[in-house]
């Protein structure tokens, strides 16, 4: 792929299987669980059912064919206010190292900024250490190395387990 022409908007409902498709590539990448997201959920998180959107996306296209996308959505620090936390950021293989993730990256951020977010937040993991280069590379302070913080979660059977008391 010589100098590409590279396209970055809004994601769109038709753009969701392609979006889905690569959430794929990504937990295979990951070796992760297969998700038990459907495109379906896709399509109402993002508010193309008139549900309010969880989410918002951007979507990357070199040369018209579909090569990468961010998803984000708002959270809320009690010492800034409206951030963001970006899920996910992917760029398939064969468009990499063209400037598709920066362009992705500026288009959520500019997004953000536009919204009034006074910061943007991700975890990544320890191993990628391509994906840890590049959010150090575009400014990106490591938490846990810098302020000791340290990113926990509870899954569902966690959740269930504390709302009985157990």
């Amino acid at each position: 792929m010589s100098d590409p022409k590279i396209t970055i908007r809004k994601t769109e409902k038709d753009d969701l299987q392609h979006v889905f498709s690569m959430i794929q590539e990504l937990i295979a990448y990951q070796n992760a669980t297969p998700t038990s997201l459907t495109l379906d959920d896709l399509i109402r998180d993002g508010g193309f059912t008139g549900a309010h959107p969880l989410y918002f996306s951007f979507f990357a296209e070199c040369d018209g064919k579909p090569v990468g996308y961010t998803i984000a959505f708002y959270a809320y620090s009690t010492w800034e206010g409206r951030s963001l936390l970006l899920e996910d950021i992917y760029v398939k293989p064969e468009a990499r190292n063209h400037g598709v993730g920066r362009k992705l990256m500026q288009a959520t951020v500019q997004y953000g900024i536009e919204q009034g977010c006074s910061r943007l937040d991700l975890h990544v993991l320890k191993s990628n250490e391509t994906a840890r280069k590049f959010y150090g590379g575009i400014g990106a302070t490591n938490l846990t190395e810098t302020e000791g913080w340290m990113y926990y979660n509870f899954g569902k059977s966690e959740m269930e387990k504390i709302v009985k008391g157990e």
